[in-house]
């Protein structure tokens, strides 16, 4: 057991010295800056050149005047060979032309989010490392106290004499504000990594709100609201045009039964045999106010509501009676 303790305690033991301290300190801080400069930085080109190469882009091509079709088909080559081709694709395909104009019915932004970017984690690393750097500050400031600590205790066997006491304690306290220079260490690079995360979360806002607002440019937006506001009108207007024709309809049976029966009424009901004609006699109704009224065949659909309501009436009843 003894030797299972001195194997664990050994390394400990190690980090007592002052230069140790210091140096660990320094390292903690280099790691942190060249971390990020060997891996973040090139991380955040490579998201953010992208976004701002094809913003600048549409600006110029916003510029042009050019027709809305040949804009589209020219943004579509910018966006074909970048990762947010996939992106440009799902948004293009709810564009639509009318009248020289390009219509959207979907916003951009629910395509071009942050979130459905690749590569755009990399502040979530900045804020983690920062943690990170953090706690290995405080674990090497906590073993170098356990360091000095082992150093008063001797080797857990033999007491100390009053003057070996003394001199322990002098040291530990000599030593202990040397350790405490790797907590500082990780406390400057935990706020070093948190402002690398909020100016890498700032820039990637920035260029997705400079991106979007030139993608934007390109169409006029039509809001969900307008479009069921338009299909209300078309509804509206369809309901009042069947209104004028059920009107219509109306009219011709009631002025086509009165020529009927007001022109033909004793013919029909005379020789029987007419327009008929060999034994086909057709069934005559005769109305309450006494009007005969042909059995009608099934409506044929395709008359205009425009015209003489009387004659188009007339031309209603010929169609629908047979006369």
């Amino acid at each position: 057991m003894d030797r299972f303790a001195d194997f664990i305690l050994t390394p400990i033991a190690l980090f007592s010295g002052r230069s140790l301290a210091v140096g660990i300190a320094l390292s903690i801080l280099g790691a942190a800056l060249l971390l990020w400069l060997l891996t973040l930085v090139p991380a955040e080109r490579r998201f953010l050149g992208p976004l701002r190469q094809i913003a600048r882009a549409l600006r110029v091509l916003r510029g042009k005047e050019i027709a809305p079709e040949a804009a589209f088909a020219e943004a579509d080559s910018l966006f074909a060979a970048t990762e947010l081709a996939p992106a440009w694709r799902r948004y293009r395909s709810g564009i639509e032309f009318e009248h020289g104009q390009a219509l959207s019915y979907s916003d951009p932004a629910d395509f071009f989010a942050l979130v459905h970017l690749p590569g755009h984690s990399y502040p979530k690393w900045s804020s983690t490392l920062a943690g990170v750097f953090l706690t290995i500050g405080l674990f090497f400031t906590f073993v170098g106290l356990s360091a000095a600590l082992l150093q008063l205790g001797g080797d857990g066997h033999d007491s100390l004499s009053p003057e070996q006491l003394k001199r322990a304690v002098e040291g530990i306290l000599a030593v202990s504000s040397v350790k405490f220079i790797t907590s500082i260490a990780g406390i400057l690079a935990y706020i070093f990594w948190s402002v690398v995360a909020r100016q890498q979360s700032g820039a990637q806002t920035l260029a997705e709100e400079d991106l979007l607002r030139e993608i934007r440019a390109l169409s006029t937006y039509v809001a969900p609201e307008m479009i069921l506001r338009r299909q209300l009108r078309l509804a509206e207007s369809q309901n009042a045009q069947f209104g004028a024709l059920l009107q219509l309809v109306v009219q011709g049976f009631d002025i086509g039964g009165r020529n009927v029966g007001n022109g033909r009424a004793g013919a029909d009901n005379g020789d029987g045999g007419g327009r008929d004609g060999g034994g086909g006699k057709r069934e005559r109704l005769a109305s309450a106010d006494g009007h005969v009224v042909a059995p009608c065949r099934p409506f044929a659909f395709g008359l205009t509501v425009t015209g003489n309501p009387e004659a188009l009436g007339a031309r209603v009843f010929r169609m629908c009676c047979g006369r």
